[in-house]
């Protein structure tokens, strides 16, 4: 395993949760990882920051505990995601101070797992939270400045890393789970159907039929499933139009390093989504959506 940077080991290792500090805001605690993700790279040394869902656990299924509950009291700031995949997270908001609270998709109207388009983390998500960071921390201004603009500078290469992964591929594809709606919306990716909604539901036997006859047809060859998930569900479709499963992850995996940071994460699930859908090169058309 490749070696992990100082943030990922903070984020494995779970450090005290602290008010803010005389230099930087101190502890930043997050509901998932990738949010972690996003706030160290802006962030960085000015921040410890922890999640509270643990890697390979369910957002939905979580329950916070009491701890989960001190830790984000005693944090300078704790963010959420806010679009409804840790809707548990308001009763932990509620009881902090104004302007402790960041739920961060809907303080910027933006849909669920926002987070998988690197342009919307680019444009939107990072911003707000250097906003919110300067905001907890006047002195870091400067820094969470410098390391906003270049991790913006990196999404953008990101960006066209994805474009270039996904270029010569198919663009349909079956998903166990409701998460890739931001992702598939910005590289012009179309989902034949999924087999758990958004809250972790299976769908109906109606809903799965139709679905694996328009697999069969558009000869998809592989059912994308989540380590967060059970995939026997998966497995069991794809053995019906003859396909088989293929991991990606929506929220990544500080302890491995193909999923240990965003970036890594997108490039993870560029490949696999290529994978999953198949080769397109009858295509003549590349990627969508506005890189500007």
């Amino acid at each position: 395993m490749a070696r992990l940077p100082l943030f990922v080991l903070g984020l494995v290792a779970g450090p005290l949760a602290l008010p803010c500090a005389a230099h930087g805001c101190g502890s930043v605690v997050t509901t998932l990882v990738p949010m972690a993700f996003l706030v160290q790279e802006v962030g960085g040394d000015r921040t410890q920051t922890t999640a509270l869902v643990p890697s390979g656990a369910s957002p939905h299924a979580f329950e916070p505990r009491p701890s989960d509950a001190a830790r984000a009291e005693a944090s300078c700031l704790f963010v959420s995601a806010g679009d409804g995949s840790d809707a548990w997270a308001a009763r932990l908001g509620d009881a902090l101070a104004p302007g402790r609270h960041l739920a961060l998709a809907s303080s910027l109207g933006l849909p669920t797992h926002a987070w998988l388009d690197p342009l919307a983390v680019r444009d939107a998500l990072a911003p707000r939270l250097a906003l919110a960071l300067t905001t907890r921390d006047p002195s870091g201004a400067d820094a969470y400045a410098e390391r906003l603009a270049a991790f913006q500078g990196r999404l953008t290469v990101l960006d066209q890393t994805v474009r270039t992964e996904l270029a010569g591929s198919k663009r349909q594809f079956v998903a166990l789970h409701d998460a890739w709606g931001a992702f598939a919306e910005r590289y012009g990716l179309e989902a034949i159907g999924v087999l758990r909604h958004a809250d972790g539901g299976e769908v109906g036997p109606r809903t799965l039929g139709r679905l694996v006859a328009k697999a069969r047809e558009a000869h998809v060859p592989a059912i994308l499933v989540e380590p967060q998930l059970p995939g026997r569900l998966a497995e069991r479709i794809a053995e019906e139009f003859g396909a088989r499963t293929e991991q990606v992850d929506p929220l990544g995996d500080p302890a491995d390093s193909a999923r240990a940071s965003y970036e890594a994460l997108l490039r993870f699930n560029a490949s696999a989504f290529r994978r999953a859908m198949g080769d397109g090169r009858e295509m003549s058309g590349g990627t969508t959506g506005d890189t500007r």
